[in-house]
């Protein structure tokens, strides 16, 4: 059976400002160190053993010999720091003169403390003691005491207390090791060179994993790690160190000066550290990071200088993890030379804890990201019994590299799903450009829930790019038989700022655009990419309540060519590069359910390529306005049917070229109703090329079109382009064409209504409103090009033909076009709010001549609604005989 998994994991955005942070406490500890040590590097050590813990700092005395070297003790430091003291020296040590400067401190799980110094004053030995946890007088074990030769930059001791591990340093490469000090008393060194692919110079401080099998160690501002334990602990040193168990993590640059500390939490998802900084400039910083060397969070910022009161590192020298009333904290040692000393304590953002649950039972176990997470599932022999994987991820920021989920890999279904404000940071370094990588298999299950997906900023180039989409969903590269399910709900997708805080999705674009998602090839979307090509009608992808932003190229992209259904429920895509919503060689389907695509670049829907006449693409509700293109470019072969509701109809508004194209001769229309094609700058509804012959069942109802065209030579609500010929009737109801024009100059012919090219083909209007703006030449009808037999029937309508809202009959060139008008008025409507698109009160009808002038005596109202205007009392007055 699938094993169920508890694990934690640091949620810790990419390089978070100190602000964001919570900063505890600032505990000055100047006044414990002897004035003759000056005030120097601090080194740290946590006991949370016990429900108080307990830090030990010891600092770097580099005064001269005889001088006393002393440990601070600190009890509880998220309350008032009880701050005592205990001295220690070399004295018990035969042949040491004095001490020369402390190197480190560790505390094992007994509570027992260890510090390690190199003597002076004619000895130079690197020694290692242990203290009681209580302080005082030394235990009288000299566990360590070497030549002349060796010096000791930091030390780590396990949780038994047994195995030691040390830094050894010296001022050239050559001389450089490391020391591994094994055994219960006095301990044998176990010494080799330098360790193949570790850092070679200044080696200044180490640290144990969870596990004792890897030592993490800092220097000169990089971070390296070695697999201790691998050969097994007994491997000659040697042997122990071979090349190719090692790896720098972090490198910071130049060696000006060596970071002190490192310290890995108590299950070795994260490593704190101090970079290389330079003695002589502003500005300190601890990092950190996950055991892949991905930077998780800094605390301080590189290139400010220190105040001295916590709000920012001066010279951040070393630093440790622990936990309190279940709550993690790092303790950071920091001092500014001769100036101050301090223990800065933060508390860490909420833990995120991921739980995998199959209901038979849960095992414990901990990750440093989802990345991690996901990867067990996939790594563990028991996934294999189509259980569920569920990931709660409770915090409200966390960084995951590299996410994917394989079905090939992992059969169970997945469940990924955030607290509403999770912000997945995602670094650039990612598979195939893609920051979750969804590969769905045969009757495979995912969902992704309340993320919030944002690249990385990169320090080091100060930009960051996808290079492609945020989340992919694609099926197998085999083929597949379908039967998949993948559904995102809650996502947003938007870029980062240089300091990763997340931009505002509903938001204008930011001037700076180096932090957007940037879709590339092949991925060509830089939010959301849905790819399906060999698994059939039965894969189901739903995405709902979603946001996509802010990126580089297209928002959401579909490349379906095997018949998978997609639906899209309230998606919003704005302010993209590209296309809001754009879908390529349809041949499945997707039906969008009160969607927005606002404020792209480009058009807010597309579609393209050749797919197949079955596919089909409904448009339920929403609105795809103000784009820099089309509100909807509909050029691939598909069905569609694109209706909104009376109370919700579907907008296209403001848009900088047509509202609606459609330009493919095998589409076919099944449905156009409950619309407001309005403020477009070129045609508001265009028909270039389409199936005409087998489309409009259901013609064209309850629509309003209204100053469209204003960059058109000839400006129109709506023109019809389609060359077919065999004969067809179209049904108009319930329409109203007003001001075709909008700020067009007078002078220029504007129609309502564009009949360009095409022949045996009928127009019934019926109860429609052909409106203009008086003085602007607005038309009812207007032909252009050739054609036979082209006939527009208008009846129980309104050509307005006096009045602000005038419109001539007909105007234009072209030839075979006849008008037959039955039951036409020409009163104005007295329209209301005629300027306002965003009004309930939009265009409509207060004329009273138009009750009952509709078919079957209906009141005449177009694609709006009645509503009279009774100012003369004889027109509503009740007479008595």
């Amino acid at each position: 059976m699938r094993k169920a998994i508890v694990a934690t994991l640091f949620a810790t955005g990419l390089s978070v400002p100190l602000a964001a942070q919570t900063f505890v406490s600032s505990i000055d500890i100047s006044t414990e160190i002897s004035a003759s040590t000056g005030v120097h590097t601090g080194h740290i050590a946590v006991d949370d053993t016990g429900a108080t813990p307990i830090i030990y700092v010891n600092p770097l005395n580099n005064g001269a010999a005889g001088q006393t070297l002393n440990i601070v003790k600190i009890a509880d430091p998220l309350g008032t720091p009880a701050v005592s003291t205990f001295a220690t020296n070399d004295a018990g040590g035969a042949g040491v003169s004095a001490t020369r400067g402390s190197g480190g401190i560790a505390v094992d799980g007994a509570g027992n403390v260890f510090i390690c110094w190199t003597g002076n004053g004619g000895d130079d030995s690197a020694r290692i003691q242990r203290y009681s946890s209580a302080g005082g007088a030394p235990t009288g074990e000299w566990l360590y005491s070497a030549g002349l030769s060796d010096r000791l930059g930091g030390i780590d001791v396990n949780a038994a207390g047994d195995k030691v591990v040390g830094a050894r340093f010296l001022s050239t490469a050559t001389q450089t090791g490391h020391y591994e000090l094994t055994g219960a008393a006095t301990l044998t060194r176990t010494f080799a060179a330098t360790p193949a692919g570790a850092v070679a110079q200044n080696p200044r401080n180490v640290a144990f994993d969870a596990t004792n099998s890897r030592v993490y160690i800092n220097a000169n501002g990089a971070l390296s790690v070695i697999n201790a334990d691998t050969p097994p602990a007994d491997a000659a040193p040697a042997t122990k160190w071979a090349a190719g168990t090692a790896a720098t993590l972090q490198d910071t640059g130049a060696n000006s000066f060596a970071g002190h500390g490192v310290d890995v939490n108590a299950d070795g998802s994260l490593i704190v550290y101090s970079p290389n900084q330079n003695v002589g400039s502003a500005g300190r910083t601890m990092r950190i990071v996950d055991p892949a060397g991905s930077t998780l969070l800094t605390i301080g910022e590189l290139d400010s200088p220190g105040d001295g009161t916590g709000a920012l590192l001066s010279r951040g020298s070393d630093a440790a993890f622990f936990t309190a009333s279940g709550k993690d904290y790092v303790a950071v040692a920091d001092y500014e030379l001769n100036t101050f000393s301090r223990v800065a304590i933060y508390e860490l953002p909420t833990p995120i804890s991921l739980r995998t649950v199959d209901g038979v039972g849960v095992a414990s176990g901990t990750f440093a990201s989802i990345a991690e997470a996901v990867a067990d599932l996939a790594a563990s022999p028991e996934a294999t019994d189509g259980g569920l994987d569920i990931i709660n991820v409770t915090a409200d920021t966390v960084e995951s590299t590299n996410v994917l989920i394989d079905h090939s890999v992992i059969t169970d279904e997945v469940q990924v799903r955030g607290n509403g404000n999770t912000a997945v940071f995602q670094a650039t370094a990612i598979t195939d450009g893609v920051g979750i990588n969804i590969k769905a298999d045969n009757a495979s299950k995912t969902t992704l829930a309340d993320l919030t997906v944002v690249p990385e900023d990169d320090p080091s180039t100060g930009t960051v790019a996808f290079a492609g989409a945020a989340i992919r969903v694609k099926d197998q590269d085999v083929a597949t038989t379908g039967g998949f399910t993948v559904a995102l709900s809650g996502v947003t997708i938007t870029s980062s700022t240089a300091g990763n805080a997340v931009v505002d999705p509903d938001a204008a674009a930011p001037e700076d655009s180096t932090n957007w998602v940037f879709g590339g090839s092949p991925i060509y979307a830089g939010g959301i990419r849905v790819d399906s090509t060999s698994g059939g009608a039965d894969n189901v992808v739903t995405i709902s309540d979603t946001k996509i932003s802010h990126t580089g190229s297209r928002g959401l992209y579909v490349a379906v060519s095997d018949g998978t259904s997609l639906t899209t429920t309230n998606v919003e895509a704005k302010y993209n590069a590209g296309v809001g919503l754009r879908t390529f060689s349809l041949t499945g389907s997707w039906t969008l359910i009160d969607c927005v695509s606002s404020n792209n670049a480009d058009s807010g829907f597309a579609t393209a390529g050749t797919g197949t006449a079955t596919s089909a693409v409904t448009i339920s509700g929403g609105e795809f306005s103000n784009n820099s293109f089309y509100g909807m470019q509909l050029d691939g072969l598909a069905a569609y049917s694109i209706n909104g509701t009376d109370g919700d109809p579907i907008r296209i508004v403001g848009n900088g070229n047509r509202g609606v194209r459609f330009s493919n001769a095998g589409s076919v229309i099944d449905g156009l109703s409950y619309l407001v094609i309005a403020d477009n700058a070129s045609h508001g509804f265009d028909v270039n090329e389409l199936d005409t012959d087998a489309s409009w069942t259901n013609g064209i109802n309850e629509v309003i079109f209204s100053g469209n065209g204003t960059i058109s030579a000839t400006p129109t609500n709506m023109s019809y382009g389609d060359t077919h010929s065999t004969a067809k009737t179209i049904e108009v109801t319930n329409v109203t064409f007003y001001n075709p024009s909008g700020a067009q100059a007078a002078g220029w012919d504007a129609f309502n209504f564009q009949y360009r090219y095409g022949s045996d083909l009928t127009w019934n209007f019926t109860d429609c409103i052909f409106a203009g703006n008086a003085g602007d030449n607005d038309y009812a009808v207007g032909i252009s090009g050739t054609g036979a037999n082209r006939v527009v029937n208008i009846t129980n309508s309104a050509i307005v033909t006096a009045g602000p809202a005038l419109a001539g009959v007909s105007a234009g060139t072209g030839t075979g076009l006849t008008i037959n008008q039955t039951a036409v008025i020409n009163d104005d409507p007295n329209f209301l709010d005629p300027g306002d698109v965003t009004s309930v009160d939009f265009l409509n009808v207060q004329n009273p001549a138009f009750g009952g002038a509709g078919s079957a005596a209906s009141d005449l109202s177009g694609g709006a609604d009645y509503v009279p205007d009774f100012s003369d009392v004889s027109d509503w007055m009740i007479l008595n005989d």
